[in-house]
Parts: C-alpha cells; structure tokens; sequence
C-alpha cells in the first residue's frame, strides 16, 4: 500500500495520526525509503 493512502486511513477525525509502531522512523520510513522522500522535506510542507 502506498506510504500516502497508508497514512491517509491512520489520520481520525480530529487529525491525529494513529501508529501501531511507537517508533517513529519505523512507521514513516516503511515506505519513504523506497519513495526518496525525506521526512524533513514533508516536515518543511507543513510549516
């Protein structure tokens, strides 16, 4: 499943991403590896 559509089915209503994984680089970097995007490049999207 794309990294996207991964994260998009974990977001609840209130905007809240729920992990089955406490570590973060494990959760986002499942599929971000493979995609050659990088975290901090997603972080600086937000701002």
């Amino acid at each position: 499943m794309p990294v996207i559509e991964t994260l998009q089915r974990s977001i609840d209503k209130e905007g809240v991403i729920h992990s089955y994984s406490p570590d973060e680089e494990a959760y986002y970097g499942a599929g971000m590896d493979s995609s050659g995007i990088d975290i901090e490049e997603l972080d600086a999207c937000l701002e």
